[in-house]
Protein backbone atom coordinates (compact mmCIF):
# COMPACT_ATOMS: atom_id res chain seq x y z
CA UNK A 1 0.00 0.00 0.00
CA UNK A 2 2.73 2.58 0.67
CA UNK A 3 4.30 2.36 -2.95
CA UNK A 4 0.25 2.99 -3.96
CA UNK A 5 0.17 6.21 -2.04
CA UNK A 6 3.99 7.18 -2.91
CA UNK A 7 3.69 6.05 -6.25
CA UNK A 8 0.01 8.54 -6.46
CA UNK A 9 2.17 11.53 -4.66
CA UNK A 10 4.72 11.39 -7.40
CA UNK A 11 2.04 11.14 -10.14
CA UNK A 12 0.53 14.29 -8.58
CA UNK A 13 3.86 16.14 -9.38
CA UNK A 14 4.13 14.96 -12.80
CA UNK A 15 7.22 12.83 -11.70
CA UNK A 16 6.19 9.80 -13.73
CA UNK A 17 9.26 7.95 -13.47
CA UNK A 18 9.55 8.01 -9.71
CA UNK A 19 5.66 7.15 -9.87
CA UNK A 20 6.60 4.03 -12.08
CA UNK A 21 9.24 2.79 -9.99
CA UNK A 22 6.66 2.53 -6.71
CA UNK A 23 4.16 1.10 -8.88
CA UNK A 24 6.49 -1.55 -10.36
CA UNK A 25 7.58 -2.40 -6.71
CA UNK A 26 3.69 -2.35 -5.69
CA UNK A 27 2.62 -4.68 -8.77
CA UNK A 28 5.86 -6.91 -7.94
CA UNK A 29 4.53 -7.07 -4.28
CA UNK A 30 0.75 -8.45 -5.42
CA UNK A 31 1.15 -9.06 -9.08
CA UNK A 32 -2.59 -10.54 -9.01
CA UNK A 33 -4.12 -6.93 -8.02
CA UNK A 34 -5.52 -5.85 -11.87
CA UNK A 35 -5.61 -2.08 -10.71
CA UNK A 36 -2.07 -2.03 -10.22
CA UNK A 37 -1.48 -2.97 -13.49
CA UNK A 38 -3.92 -0.22 -14.91
CA UNK A 39 -2.31 2.12 -12.56
CA UNK A 40 1.09 1.10 -14.42
CA UNK A 41 -0.37 1.63 -17.57
CA UNK A 42 -2.00 4.67 -17.07
CA UNK A 43 1.33 6.53 -15.66
CA UNK A 44 3.02 5.09 -18.54
CA UNK A 45 1.04 6.65 -21.19
CA UNK A 46 1.22 9.62 -19.26
CA UNK A 47 5.08 9.71 -18.92
CA UNK A 48 4.56 9.66 -23.06
CA UNK A 49 5.21 5.77 -23.31
CA UNK A 50 1.63 4.81 -24.21
CA UNK A 51 3.56 2.17 -26.61
CA UNK A 52 4.97 0.37 -23.62
CA UNK A 53 1.38 0.15 -21.51
CA UNK A 54 -0.43 -2.62 -24.26
CA UNK A 55 1.25 -5.46 -21.41
CA UNK A 56 0.02 -3.48 -18.40
CA UNK A 57 -3.46 -3.42 -20.29
CA UNK A 58 -3.70 -6.79 -21.18
CA UNK A 59 -2.85 -8.30 -17.68
CA UNK A 60 -5.30 -5.70 -15.82
CA UNK A 61 -8.40 -7.74 -18.59
CA UNK A 62 -6.95 -11.05 -17.91
CA UNK A 63 -7.00 -10.74 -14.04
CA UNK A 64 -10.27 -8.59 -14.44
CA UNK A 65 -12.09 -8.66 -17.26
CA UNK A 66 -15.05 -6.58 -15.88
CA UNK A 67 -12.39 -3.18 -15.38
CA UNK A 68 -13.51 -0.03 -16.52
CA UNK A 69 -11.48 3.21 -15.91
CA UNK A 70 -14.39 5.15 -15.14
CA UNK A 71 -15.23 3.87 -11.88
CA UNK A 72 -11.49 3.60 -11.39
CA UNK A 73 -11.16 7.72 -11.48
CA UNK A 74 -14.21 8.56 -9.46
CA UNK A 75 -13.17 6.93 -6.05
CA UNK A 76 -10.46 10.14 -6.11
CA UNK A 77 -11.69 13.23 -4.07
CA UNK A 78 -9.06 15.41 -6.01
CA UNK A 79 -10.34 15.93 -9.94
CA UNK A 80 -6.94 17.02 -10.80
CA UNK A 81 -5.65 13.71 -10.21
CA UNK A 82 -8.95 11.84 -11.32
CA UNK A 83 -8.52 13.73 -14.61
CA UNK A 84 -5.03 12.77 -14.73
CA UNK A 85 -5.92 9.02 -14.39
CA UNK A 86 -8.99 9.88 -16.98
CA UNK A 87 -5.93 11.19 -19.70
CA UNK A 88 -3.93 8.07 -18.79
CA UNK A 89 -6.79 6.14 -18.85
CA UNK A 90 -7.81 7.04 -22.03
CA UNK A 91 -4.09 7.39 -23.91
CA UNK A 92 -3.20 3.90 -22.38
CA UNK A 93 -6.51 1.89 -24.46
CA UNK A 94 -7.89 0.96 -20.93
CA UNK A 95 -11.84 0.51 -21.72
CA UNK A 96 -13.98 2.89 -20.12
Amino acid sequence: MAHLILGTAALSEDRYDDALSHYERATHINPQFAAMHAIRAMTLALAGRAGEAGPSVARTLELDPSFRFGPFTRMFRNPALAEKWRRGALLAGLPE
